[in-house]
């Protein structure tokens, strides 16, 4: 870009500036800021707390498209190993606040979802730092072990609004009591930044079964001494969905026995086969069966919520 292009930028940008009443739109700040960032050297650019926070959502969403968008030039975002950084930030990160000051009220009342993601088990040097140990061991101690497991804990507003990634923690053989404290330290940053913790979420592992144990629940219960109000410590339901299905289908009858109101039923996997055939042969479909839903050994990961409406509609009265 010639001098005599660039002072006409600048002066554009001055004047966008003085428009006050515009800066309350998200479209028009984001605009300014990449506008900004334009004469700016990629190792000296300052991303303001707005185009951090999407790039970590974009980030989040698909770290591929992320790339690629980086890539492309069209749009000025943060580096990779940044946006990483950002991600196993403290929990005192200043944009957990910022993040909540944007929300609405009601968006202010958000669920806490903890789930363990597998890693390799490597070593990385990366900006003068050794990546890759565990952070519930002792660095540089005797018992000092690779990750091979992450735990991570998004927020997620209860009446719709953004998710954010407040924590993600590499361990190796992390404790009930390790996993309870993270849990705490989490639900009191939120608390800390203006939000309120709804609900804790996760899957029904012997894990968290007995870490919701250690803090009262399941169900309603007082988990931060800083929050009057009581939260749900809640299982994920699509989890037990998939648990019902591959007990379901695993059992030799494939028939399941249950009781409701002190009324005895059972449920014939072989209904739901059935259910498939008739649907799958209407020029409309009006379930989301699969042949790999309905036919496939336990070991598939199967996640929809097909279970609870064949139970539904077939089994109760």
């Amino acid at each position: 870009m010639s001098t005599q292009s660039q002072e006409i930028l600048e002066h554009a940008i001055s004047q966008l500036c003085k428009m006050t009443e515009a800066h309350e739109l998200t479209h028009f700040t984001f605009l300014l800021s990449q506008l900004c960032l334009i004469f700016k050297p990629p190792d000296g650019r300052q991303f303001g707390t707005d185009t951090m926070i999407f790039a970590v959502q974009l980030h989040n969403i698909s770290p591929s498209a992320y790339k690629m968008i980086r890539r492309s030039g069209l749009i000025i975002l943060p580096s990779t190993e940044k946006v990483k950084q950002m991600l196993a930030r403290s929990l005192q990160d200043s944009n957990l606040k910022a993040l909540f000051d944007q929300l609405k009220p009601q968006q202010r009342l958000v669920n806490l979802m903890f789930d363990e993601v597998k890693l390799v088990e490597t070593l990385r040097f990366s900006g003068g730092h050794v990546l890759g140990y565990s952070q519930n061991t002792a660095v540089g101690g005797e018992h000092e072990m690779l990750a091979s497991h992450a735990i991570v804990v998004e927020v997620a507003c209860h009446f719709g609004g953004p998710r954010y990634i407040l924590r993600v923690l590499p361990c190796k053989k992390l404790t009930l009591d390790q996993l309870k404290e993270l849990l705490i330290e989490a639900g009191s940053a939120v608390v800390g930044a203006g939000g309120t913790v709804v609900s804790l979420i996760c899957d029904n592992c012997n894990t968290n079964r007995s870490v919701y144990s250690k803090l009262g629940g399941p169900g309603s219960c007082q988990v931060l001494s800083i929050q009057e109000q009581s939260m749900f410590l809640v299982y994920d339901y699509l989890h037990i969905f998939k648990n019902i299905r591959n007990n379901w289908i695993t059992v030799d009858s494939k028939t399941l026995s249950f009781v409701v109101d002190g009324n005895e039923y059972k449920a014939y996997w072989s209904d739901i086969q059935k259910l498939y055939e008739i649907d799958r042969a209407t020029p409309i479909r009006l379930t989301k069966l699969t042949h790999t839903a309905v036919s496939s050994p336990f070991n598939v990961r199967v996640y929809h919520w097909y279970v609870k409406c064949s139970m539904t509609r077939l089994l109760l009265p």
